[in-house]
């Protein structure tokens, strides 16, 4: 399950370094406005790096930990400690 964000790593390398790009849970995945619309974009498209934006789970409803699907693949892939 982890080695897909190396595939999405090496999938990202091939676009210039300011695109938008986003990962998603696309099963449970609803759009009701341009996701990017009010992010703030970077001035100078020519700088050698971008800004990365992380976002989660709405916390208050569940946690990776509290998650037994979620936190499966994590402790699979990393082990309990």
């Amino acid at each position: 399950a982890t080695a897909r964000y190396e595939l999405y790593w090496a999938w990202s390398l091939t676009y210039h370094s300011h695109s938008w790009i986003m990962l998603i849970d696309s099963r449970d995945t609803v759009f009701q406005t341009d996701p990017f619309k009010d992010l703030p974009r970077e001035s100078d498209d020519q700088a050698a790096d971008g800004t990365l934006y992380f976002f989660e789970e709405n916390a208050e409803a569940t946690t990776i930990g509290q998650s037994s699907y979620n936190s499966r693949w994590l402790k699979t892939a990393y082990g309990v400690d």
